[in-house]
């Protein structure tokens, strides 16, 4: 089976579960506590290198082109985490289902800037920032400043799959998990963000001035 044909198929298997889940993008781990937590298997390997940093062989080859069409629309709303151990096997549980206090973050790009979108539980509600981004073609390293630093695996017009750092291990070696998200539409978007009190009903998401993102 082709590299294109594998990531249709989970592309599709991403968007029929969020459907069927009813996945709403800004809820805590509380209240997805009652959601089954969701078994992907990626079709990669996980390795580590000398200074236990993980990278991956065969990811997917993204051009700087490929790259921003792919962002230049919608968003990337969270579906699942999960610690890559340091064997290479990913964690049978999902990382944010047993974190109190700490809440995924969805993503969506707009005016040149990469948006955050995600629950606050210091504040209560859904809130969003902005920041300046670069991507890089030759390692499909996307970094957002001052954010994070993520490893792009896979992404297609229904799915982003990511490695990224998340801490340390109880013996001091760096940690990363694998991140699945999936594709939201501009009207997911801009709906997320009025039910959220970040943008206005009558103002299209075209339209929002770039201090107001």
């Amino acid at each position: 089976m082709n590299r294109k044909s594998i990531q249709q198929k989970l592309s599709l298997a991403i968007a029929s579960i969020a459907l069927a889940m009813g996945i709403s993008a800004c809820k805590t781990p509380k209240q997805q506590s009652d959601m089954q937590v969701i078994n992907l298997t990626p079709n990669v390997k996980f390795l580590f290198n000398k200074k236990g940093e993980c990278y991956v062989k065969n990811k997917q080859k993204i051009s700087e082109k490929e790259f921003q069409d792919l962002t230049g629309f919608g968003g990337f709303m969270w579906i699942s985490t999960r610690i890559i151990n340091e064997d290479g096997q990913l964690a049978t549980k999902d990382y944010y289902r047993s974190m109190v206090g700490l809440n995924p973050v969805n993503y969506y790009f707009k005016g040149g800037k990469c948006h955050t979108l995600f629950f606050s539980s210091a504040t209560g509600k859904t809130v969003s920032y902005e920041y300046t981004y670069k991507y890089d073609a030759e390692s499909n390293r996307l970094t957002i400043d001052d954010f994070a630093d993520i490893d792009i695996i896979t992404l297609s017009e229904g799915a982003m799959e990511v490695v990224q750092p998340m801490g340390a291990f109880p013996n001091g070696k760096p940690r990363y998990a694998y991140t699945v998200y999936r594709r939201a539409g501009d009207e997911e978007v801009s709906s997320i963000l009025m039910r959220s009190g970040l943008l206005k009903p009558s103002i299209n998401l075209d339209e929002l001035p770039e201090e107001e993102k």
